[in-house]
């Protein structure tokens, strides 16, 4: 009897090792599993913030930027027109009424109309909600519409894939992308032919910028003054996508954006 009872004895104090031993464990594993999921969070906050931070600093960049531009873009097609008013209207003042007079007035006043345009297609075309009022391809369809008439070059955009939505903060910055290297096309490229395409796949959302100009040494790109590479470059980290270039001398250019997506 005293032996079962020492047995029992026995198996109480094992039983209630184990068991102790057990709850330790539990709690060791709750204590280790809630201080993963802290560490998680706080990188989760802090990478929130790094994005945050770049965010506005790449948008306080790309308002100084969208300034500069909208600058030059007065300055060589507004400031010309209205220059060369000013000589028709010189010329007018210094003779007498005429048929050629009548005609520099008729002319001055196209140019003027012209400028009014010109100036309200500037203001259209940098204005940051234009994606939001009108989707990322109206917007850039819009921009391509812009440049033709502003520098009279050819061009087209075509959508593949199966539409679907984009987060306004993305597709702002794909049209900046965009609009960059747009520019840079009618800028530097010199060709006559300008092609956009949105590619709509399930995992990947791609846009393709291609023209048919002279081409650029790619290797020098991020340092030559006016390209504005570098500025691709860093709104498609910000979107954590791959910006490729592949140009060519007198083989023209091609600007590829490669964004993961989950939809």
């Amino acid at each position: 009897m005293q032996l079962n009872t020492s047995y029992v004895i026995q198996f109480m104090v094992y039983g209630a090792l184990g068991f102790s031993l057990l709850i330790s464990a539990i709690v060791f594993m709750l204590i280790t599993q809630n201080k993963r999921r802290y560490v998680y969070m706080a990188e989760k906050k802090e990478r929130e913030y790094q994005y945050q931070n770049e965010l506005l600093n790449t948008q306080l960049e790309l308002q100084e930027h969208l300034l500069n531009q909208v600058s030059q873009e007065i300055h060589d097609n507004v400031g010309q027109v209205l220059s060369l008013v000013k000589v028709h209207l010189y010329s007018v003042s210094n003779q007498p009424a005429n048929e050629r007079s009548l005609a520099l007035l008729d002319t001055s006043a196209a140019l003027l109309d012209k400028a009014i345009e010109d100036l309200r297609n500037i203001s259209h075309a940098q204005s940051a909600s234009i994606v939001e009022r009108l989707g990322l391809k109206e917007a850039i369809t819009k921009e391509l519409g812009y440049l033709n008439v502003l520098k009279g070059h050819a061009s087209e955009i075509a959508v593949n894939g199966n539409f679907y939505s984009l987060l306004p903060e993305q597709e702002l910055f794909i049209y900046r992308i965009a609009q960059e290297a747009i520019i840079n096309s009618i800028k530097h490229a010199h060709g006559t032919m300008l092609k956009v395409v949105l590619d709509y796949e399930p995992a990947m959302f791609t846009l393709t910028v291609a023209d048919n100009g002279v081409g650029f040494d790619v290797s020098a790109a991020d340092t030559k003054p006016g390209i504005g590479v570098a500025h691709m470059r860093q709104r498609a980290k910000l979107l954590r996508a791959e910006l490729q270039l592949h140009s060519q001398p007198l083989q023209g250019t091609i600007v590829t954006l490669k964004m993961p997506v989950n939809i």
